[in-house]
């Protein structure tokens, strides 16, 4: 019995990726049948069923089993997962991310990036894309730099292999937003220059990083 529960908490926290880079506080709690205090990160490894919460002074860079490379801003919290179809999903509970995804194949099938959030849901072929979850305005907001994605809200969604069958396309360069206060689709805004550069300083992005995440 002892072994069992064992292996049942090593499955659960499998590692999903690992750490590139890490500032400030940053804890993590595991999502087992047992008894775990949230601590301050330290590991590399990115786990399966676990809570990450950034603090406010700090940031994580880190790459998916699938060569995906996010980043998370300040005071933000998510966890990971693997779908049925083994592609990576990011359940964004608050805070920001900027990604970028390119896919591969795994037994036949193209890949996808799913991001879960409080309202929404974006899923994602190949794209370099930012996300913000306002809590306070319910409001998810999307940017697209290169690719395209595309966005839903969770009660619109069709449980189909595709997974968003409803959602509205968002093609490179452009901006839209999903609130809970307002029904219907938001409009779809040209992303313009200085929406990236205020992107940039918003998720503190350092030269060398940057450049690795636009290779």
């Amino acid at each position: 019995m002892i072994w069992i529960l064992l292996i049942g908490s090593l499955l659960a926290q499998s590692p999903l990726g690992k750490t590139k880079f890490y500032q400030g506080e940053i804890s993590s709690l595991a999502y087992l049948k047992v008894k775990a205090k949230a601590q301050s990160f330290k590991g590399k490894s990115v786990l399966e069923n676990t809570s990450y919460l950034i603090g406010d002074n700090g940031q994580m860079v880190i790459e998916l089993f699938d060569g995906t490379l996010c980043r998370f801003n300040k005071n933000t919290k998510f966890y990971l997962k693997k779908d049925k179809h083994n592609n990576p999903v990011i359940h964004l509970v608050t805070g920001a991310i900027r990604a970028l995804y390119s896919p591969k194949t795994h037994f036949g099938r193209s890949q996808f990036l799913t991001i879960k959030l409080p309202n929404a849901v974006v899923k994602v072929s190949e794209a370099k894309f930012s996300l913000i979850y306002d809590p306070l305005f319910e409001e998810t907001s999307l940017y697209v730099e290169k690719g395209s994605a595309e966005i839903a809200r969770n009660n619109e969604l069709n449980t189909n292999k595709l997974g968003i069958s409803s959602g509205l396309k968002v093609e490179a360069m452009e901006q839209t937003s999903i609130n809970n206060r307002f029904p219907g689709n938001q409009p779809i805004l040209t992303l313009s220059d200085e929406d990236s550069t205020r992107l940039k300083k918003y998720f503190l992005e350092k030269p060398a990083l940057e450049q690795k995440i636009a290779n």
